[in-house]
């Protein structure tokens, strides 16, 4: 009986460690699967930003029925039009980095706040406080950076799609297409793959002794840390969504 128990072990730890294998095996190919998809993201981001990069004012030739073929009608040269674009663009790019930085300073102070409250209130809980903050001021620079990144893309392509579509309706829709990608993809895949290395390196400080499940509570206080990366990035949404709707329609209004 006693040799039937030994054997009976061996064989429940076997089973433990090639699952305890084929997990950690599991996460590995988890993690280069996320690179690879973050990387392959800010690659097509780029290529979209280099197409629409691409276009060049005064460059293309409209047909017949285009708004070109109606202002050459009406008088108007194509310097004059163009001119006109791109003097619009730039009061567009202008007003949109001024707004940006006045809003990041406000942002500023509120992240600043929360970071007062956060920090005491779960330090006192759980101990947990400061890299809950690290992670939340983390994510909010991301959703800075992802916004500027964003609103510079945005007036950049904003002339180069007036200007298809003075020349035709397809050309301008392959272009709004292509600079929305770029803040699409690229802003996503920068989001994933700055989550990935904050759990990477919060890892390394609270996962000391995985089980073969790889869930134990070292792992519940890392996601609990984690989780501040998430509102760092909603808070800043929160104010970029509001604020550049406010912005944008007393831009319409005062125009």
């Amino acid at each position: 009986f006693r040799s039937k128990q030994v054997v009976s072990t061996q064989s429940t730890w076997g089973f433990l460690k090639s699952f305890t294998m084929v997990s950690a095996d599991t996460d590995a190919l988890a993690t280069a699967l996320i690179i690879i998809c973050g990387f392959i993201g800010l690659i097509f981001g780029l290529v979209n930003y280099y197409l629409v990069a691409r276009v060049q004012l005064g460059s293309a030739v409209g047909a017949k029925d285009s708004l070109r073929s109606r202002d050459t009608e009406a008088g108007r040269t194509e310097t004059q039009v163009v001119q006109e674009m791109v003097e619009i663009g730039n009061a567009i790019s202008e007003g949109a980095q001024a707004f940006l930085f006045a809003e990041y300073k406000y942002i500023v102070v509120f992240l600043c706040c929360m970071i007062a409250v956060i920090w005491p209130v779960l330090d006192s809980s759980n101990d947990n406080g400061g890299f809950v903050t690290v992670s939340f001021i983390i994510g909010a620079f991301t959703s800075i950076i992802s916004g500027y990144i964003g609103m510079r893309i945005a007036v950049y392509a904003n002339v180069r799609v007036a200007f298809q579509a003075w020349n035709g309706i397809g050309p301008a829709f392959v272009c709004a297409i292509r600079a929305g990608g770029v803040m699409g993809f690229a802003l996503t895949s920068l989001a994933l793959l700055v989550l990935l290395a904050l759990i990477a390196l919060f890892r390394i400080h609270f996962v000391s002794d995985e089980s073969f499940l790889g869930i134990n509570d070292d792992f519940q206080k890392l996601y609990e840390a984690v989780a501040g990366y998430g509102l760092g990035g909603s808070c800043v949404a929160l104010f970029g969504r509001v604020g550049g709707g406010i912005y944008t329609k007393a831009a319409d209004v005062g125009a």
